[in-house]
């Protein structure tokens, strides 16, 4: 899997390409650490306490990020000064988002790309080299899943979700997977429609689009499982 958080326990996860990046709070504090797959080696990244807290992790080809105290960071790369609740990888990009704003950086040059306006508070965002899914929530208990045109910001369709829709979306065009605690689903960028392609007698821990295949993770009395769905090539 490329990406999986354990929120309960303030412990995060994400890797990209042979690479690895994990969070985990001590004492009052936030530990950051990077690997690689073929490597035994772990290499801090420091401690974060309330001075300069740590946000959220994210990953995706070969780079990986993570917020802290209003900069986004690229293991590697620049300390970019912008700020994240949210934070997504992909396309060679970063997407930031704070309150109903999405910012598209270059992480190499720190440069904002394009602004996005989400309908509601940011919860979750995808990407890919041409596409950004968001899921935000409004007022009422409201969710939307809302997608847009990187090249232009332009917002290309907007749908109503049910308010428990976890936030963790994955992006592949045509395909935005977006998911429950117990329904995975997909929606076509291009028509616009949705399918529940699965519904899992378990809670995942985790779910990715990996090219027109879907890869989740379950757990089941202690063991865990790796499941794969192939989806069509296009919509």
């Amino acid at each position: 899997m490329t990406d999986a958080r354990v929120a309960a326990t303030g412990f995060q996860v994400v890797s990209a390409g042979a690479r690895g990046l994990w969070s985990w709070p001590d004492s009052g504090e936030s530990h950051l650490a990077a690997a690689d797959y073929a490597s035994k080696a772990r290499v801090d990244l420091g401690d974060f306490d309330s001075s300069d807290p740590l946000g959220p992790l994210a990953a995706n080809g070969e780079t990986l990020a993570y917020e802290h105290g209003n900069e986004v960071s690229s293991v590697g790369g620049p300390d970019c000064p912008v700020g994240a609740d949210v934070l997504g990888a992909g396309g060679d990009r970063l997407a930031a988002g704070a309150g109903s704003t999405i910012e598209l950086l270059d992480p190499d040059k720190c440069a904002v790309e394009r602004t996005l306006d989400a309908s509601g508070a940011v919860a979750a965002v995808a990407l890919d080299d041409g596409l950004a899914a968001v899921l935000s929530h409004g007022s009422a208990g409201r969710a939307w899943l809302e997608w847009f045109r990187i090249s232009t910001g332009k917002r290309l369709g907007r749908k109503e979700v049910t308010g428990t829709t976890l936030p963790s979306l994955s992006v592949q065009k045509p395909w935005i997977l977006y998911r429950s605690a117990h329904a995975i689903r997909v929606r076509a960028a291009g028509s616009g429609r949705t399918w529940t392609v699965w519904r899992p007698a378990e809670a995942q821990l985790g779910a990715r689009l990996l090219g027109n295949h879907i890869s989740w993770v379950d757990a089941n009395g202690g063991r865990f499982r790796l499941w794969t769905l192939r989806l069509p090539a296009d919509d």
